[in-house]
């Protein structure tokens, strides 16, 4: 009896469903194994037009230095992080991603986790914290914790004075190198902010809050002391002078000087027009080199469009300012008044002059009733290149094996430089200026490098899971077709 054979039609067929099946098969598994490799080795590529999703080397050289294990805790549901209706916006997805990618890149050493406290309110009995705003994000090691609310991580900026802040864009790679600096250490220091004078010191709320976000953001605990009144803190490690309207008394100047020269403190004094009647503290200045004119500092080719009082100022080459002068800065000291340093040589300080004006800045005697942006230059102004930022270091006077210690002096020429307005915007790099700074008094943790990220456009070129479907789908599944193609006309042609 003759055995049934299947004719070619059902052997091309089942031939046919196979090939299908493991194409399939294939695809899935290639997908998988992409998605596998990318979050193991960190292989996405962030393909937005404003690189929202890109991590920078500073994260990753910081990430990898960590010494301790540090838990992040985003105290909401992901899905409600990265779904855009939510909280977040279009801002979640970057942040979950951005997020997502510290555990491979610390080694394991920084671990992330998403918490709904809603369903888990328990969950941060633990810790002092008070009311804790929707979507802040937990940062914890043993020694210490930190938690940074919406309004840390986003960044927020006006258009102008009269504006209403809006968010534009991410702090969120500054705002946890700095919580996991002080996680990783457990320390704090301490910063006072001279009071009383009319100083642009942020005090409920008042110009210079961008000023006291920035320390808090650097790991300083900030506080206000009246000298009048108050006595120094003796944990002080930074007095910040900013702007005053009114002179301080020689009593206040001999607190001042006994902190800078018998304990090497460290201090900075940003003078402005607003304080050219300070003269006990600019008399003060003198002894380290430092004079400050009544000549306010104009330019009218190198400044803020439309207004010659807020120029442009550029970093001399130092090892100081080298994370500077390497690329290109916005700096804006507005109303400076006119400097001149000498060598202190003999006195015990060393000084160097960290910022300077362009060529084509100008001096006019100092008016506060004069309107600012309707200044030209006269033919018997002077001009030229000025001084407006000059730090001056001191040594103690026995030197010991391993100590570090110095007295630090920065006197700037404008205390608007410091001020809301100039300070803490990605539009000017004064807050670059001043993290470098703080680096250079206190030693590492430079959270300049740290950049904000501000958002061009609401609508993406493309996501970055778009790398996994480009590989996946793009490139694997047609190389598999073809392959396909080549094996079933190989097996046609010889039936």
């Amino acid at each position: 009896m003759k055995k049934p054979t299947f004719s070619k039609r059902v052997t091309y067929g089942v031939s046919a469903i196979a090939f299908t099946a493991i194409v399939i098969a294939a695809a899935i598994l290639l997908n998988v194994a992409a998605s596998l490799l990318t979050d193991r080795f960190n292989l996405k590529a962030d393909m937005t037009a404003d690189q929202r999703y890109d991590i920078s080397d500073a994260t990753v050289e910081m990430l990898k230095n960590v010494e301790n294990s540090i838990n992040i805790y985003m105290l909401a549901p992901e899905a409600d992080v990265v779904d855009t209706n939510k909280t977040l916006g279009i801002y979640g997805p970057s942040i979950a991603s951005i997020l997502n990618r510290y555990p491979v890149l610390s080694g394991g050493k920084v671990k992330v986790e998403y918490v709904d406290i809603e369903r888990n309110p328990s969950f941060t009995q633990d810790f002092q914290l008070g009311e804790i705003p929707s979507y802040s994000i937990l940062v914890k090691s043993d020694a210490a914790y930190r938690l940074l609310t919406y309004y840390d991580y986003i960044y927020f900026r006006s258009a102008d004075s009269f504006s209403e802040e809006k968010p534009v864009g991410l702090n969120l790679e500054h705002a946890l190198a700095s919580a996991i600096y002080y996680c990783d250490t457990g320390s704090r220091r301490s910063a006072v902010l001279l009071d009383g004078k009319g100083e642009n010191n942020g005090r409920d709320g008042g110009n210079g809050a961008k000023l006291v976000s920035f320390l808090e953001s650097n790991n300083f605990d900030v506080s206000y002391v009246n000298l009048t009144t108050e006595t120094l803190p003796e944990d002080t490690d930074l007095i910040v002078i900013c702007a005053p309207e009114k002179d301080y008394s020689s009593d206040e100047i001999a607190v001042l000087d006994s902190y800078l020269n018998r304990n090497l403190g460290k201090v900075i004094v940003a003078l402005g027009t607003e304080s050219k009647d300070a003269s006990n503290l600019i008399y003060y200045l003198r002894e380290y080199g430092i004079t400050v004119s009544d000549q306010a500092i104009y330019d009218d080719a190198n400044s803020r469009t439309g207004h010659p009082e807020a120029v442009r100022v550029t970093p001399i080459q130092s090892e100081v300012m080298q994370s500077l002068t390497t690329v290109d800065t916005m700096l804006i000291f507005p109303n400076s008044l006119r400097m001149t340093t000498m060598d202190v040589a003999g006195t015990g300080w060393s000084k160097q002059d960290l910022l300077n004006t362009y060529d084509s800045a100008f001096t006019k005697v100092a008016d506060l009733v004069r309107d600012p942006t309707a200044v030209t230059r006269a033919a018997d102004d002077e001009s030229g290149v000025f001084p407006v930022a000059s730090l001056l270091t001191r040594r103690p006077t026995v030197d010991k094996a391993g100590d570090e210690t110095n007295g630090k002096l920065l006197v700037l020429t404008s205390g608007d430089a410091l001020s809301d307005t100039y300070f803490n915007s990605s539009s000017f790099s004064n807050w670059s200026f001043m993290s470098v700074l703080l680096s250079d008094f206190f030693g590492g943790n430079d959270l300049s490098a740290f950049k904000y990220k501000v958002f061009t456009a609401s609508d993406l070129v493309t996501l970055e899971i778009d790398r996994q479907i480009i590989l996946g789908v793009l490139i694997a599944i047609p190389v598999l077709l073809f392959a396909g193609g080549v094996v079933v006309w190989l097996r046609r042609k010889n039936l």
